[in-house]
């Protein structure tokens, strides 16, 4: 309980930084990493020796955590019996407030008004013949859990099934992995305005902060299918190697400034547990490659790098 008190005793000095707009001089200003650990999210501080906080009451949000892009909320998803739900909350644990049941994966639109989601096509069983969530869609929300919005639709097909949906920073694009593993983008508008494949495998996407490149884990079948993670430009569809190490490489995000990566990886052959389980941990570099720093062990799921930051009398 101690512990708890100076945490929240310090949060009042934390200042949301503002992520500049297109056409401003200032940019982004680098803040608070969020990620998921196994007894909830914790916020880290690249700026003080990687210094961590758990938000409080996070023991039972072990979805990844997405930041909004002005600082002031995170999305996250949390699961039970009943299946998986969205909630926003802000920096200090405080105003949780339930989005969407029967939803998760959130990720937000550049303006902060609306959030991305993944939800099962049904919500009952008896709408799909005893299938209680039915092939999985993208759906988006007010972010006050108002005027749900499908994008993708349940043509009976098994690959018609959406997941990890992922907001443009230009607002211009939702991409997501289809059920087989294509890597797609789809309108705001919706299917109707059609769908684009952008790569024929990939998971764990991120954008980069103007919304030119995509990022996401695959195979490189030039180095015997090992797993590292490729950047496809958008405009182009030129693909390459982001990052690629020894060991595993997975879930990388940009720095909001676009100066720095930060991303999950393990030592080369290091498993953990009979089940074979491999303990990922938190890393930085330049996205030159350069200055690679571990900031945190065992880490589960994608990190969300926002602009919430220490103001400086808290340094």
């Amino acid at each position: 309980m101690r512990l708890w008190l100076i945490v929240l005793g310090t949060l009042p000095l934390l200042a949301v930084g503002s992520g500049a707009i297109a056409g401003t001089a200032a940019p982004p200003q680098n803040g608070l990493i969020a990620v998921t650990r196994s007894e909830g999210i914790y916020l880290i501080d690249t700026q003080r020796a990687a210094k961590a906080w758990k938000l409080p009451g996070s023991d039972d949000l072990l979805g990844a955590a997405a930041w909004s892009p002005d600082g002031s909320l995170l999305a996250v998803d949390s699961w039970n019996d009943d299946g998986g739900s969205v909630y926003t909350v802000k920096p200090d644990g405080t105003d949780r407030r339930l989005i969407l049941k029967n939803a998760f994966e959130p990720s937000w639109s550049p303006d902060g008004k609306r959030l991305v989601v993944v939800r099962g096509s049904c919500d009952a069983p008896y709408e799909c013949g005893g299938d209680a969530e039915g092939i999985s869609i993208i759906v988006t929300v007010r972010a006050d859990g108002s005027d749900a919005h499908q994008l993708t639709f349940d043509h009976g097909n098994e690959n018609d099934g959406a997941g990890d949906p992922k907001w443009s920073p230009d607002g211009k694009w939702i991409a997501f992995v289809q059920g087989d593993g294509v890597v797609k983008l789809v309108s705001p508008n919706g299917e109707s305005d059609g769908l684009r494949t952008l790569a024929e495998s990939g998971s764990n996407l991120a954008w980069s902060p103007d919304g030119s490149r995509l990022a996401f884990d695959t195979a490189d079948a030039k180095e015997n299918f090992k797993q590292v993670i490729g950047v496809v430009d958008v405009a182009t569809g030129r693909r390459m190697t982001l990052l690629s190490r020894p060991g595993t490489v997975t879930s990388v995000t940009w720095s909001p400034d676009g100066k720095q990566l930060a991303y999950l990886a393990s030592a080369p052959h290091k498993f953990l547990g009979h089940c074979g389980e491999i303990p990922l941990d938190l890393w930085t570099m330049g996205v030159d490659g350069s200055a690679p720093h571990r900031l945190s062990k065992t880490v589960y799921g994608q990190p969300s790098w926002g602009t919430f930051r220490l103001t400086a009398g808290d340094l």
